[in-house]
């Protein structure tokens, strides 16, 4: 869904690639059904508006999400389960809803689900079975997955509005989302060999904007690249591997209000 452009490569002395990639198209998934739209044959690029940080994008084309006999090749579909930044009723929600869509995961292609612990959970090997996707996802739902850790920050963050403790805060949540994306960047980076690639990522700390959760000053002067940035340089790397990313819609994620001085 990404089409990338490799600029100049340079080797350090260490061994270390550095390179400069030109994003020259970003697919967005859209579930039209949702919208009232069962067919979107009659849909054209016009008929849509799509927006980045406010900004009016171009819409190209319109292209079905198919695979397999539908499609002109099969995807590699992985369901990325973060079951330390998600809390215990958001993994079991969200492992719920996508077991009623496992016919469409698997129309795509073989399906590989990762619950990125502790506890760490893993399939086998990836399977086009919609049944067996369906057993491994009442599996994860009827698991103890899930963990309180950054809920926590959030709570602590909207209990004591200090600007200090703010910063505090934020360095603990830094450590949570770095360590998860180190994670994520690993399993994603094995298992998309050959695009398309499609990434069901369940999760409540991908939060790519942070101004409402914390003041934009306590942002600004975070030492490092912070939780959102963190997020949305992770967002760049799964498109240039080629990941299409589906984030699932959890209800009453990890929120709290913005601490002013």
């Amino acid at each position: 869904m990404v089409a990338v452009q490799a600029g100049a490569q340079e080797a350090s002395q260490e061994g270390a690639i550095s390179a400069v990639v030109d994003v020259l198209e970003v697919g967005v998934v859209s579930d039209f059904e949702s919208l009232g739209r069962r067919e979107i044959g009659d849909l054209q690029a016009s008929d849509l508006l799509v927006t980045e940080d406010g900004k009016v994008r171009d819409v190209t084309r319109i292209t079905p999400l198919v695979g397999g006999e539908g499609g002109d090749e099969n995807w590699s579909v992985l369901v990325f389960v973060d079951a330390v930044l998600s809390r215990p009723g958001a993994v079991r929600q969200a492992a719920l809803a996508l077991g009623d869509s496992t016919r469409r995961l698997t129309a795509l292609g073989a399906v590989d689900v990762f619950v990125a612990g502790p506890p760490t959970f893993r399939t086998d090997e990836p399977t086009a079975s919609s049944l067996k996707v369906s057993e491994i996802l009442t599996q994860v739902a009827e698991g103890k997955y899930g963990s309180e850790s950054l809920s926590e920050v959030r709570r602590e963050l909207g209990e004591a509005p200090d600007p200090a403790h703010a910063r505090a805060l934020l360095a603990r949540e830094a450590k949570l989302v770095r360590q998860r994306a180190d994670i994520l960047m690993v399993e994603s980076a094995r298992r998309c060999l050959l695009p398309p690639c499609l990434l069901v990522l369940v999760s409540d700390g991908w939060w790519s904007d942070l101004s409402t959760v914390y003041p934009q000053e306590v942002l600004d002067e975070f030492e490092g690249p912070h939780p959102g940035e963190v997020a949305a340089e992770v967002g760049r790397v799964l498109a240039a591997l080629g990941w299409t990313v589906v984030g699932v819609p959890v209800e009453g994620g990890a929120r709290a209000r913005v601490v002013q001085e």
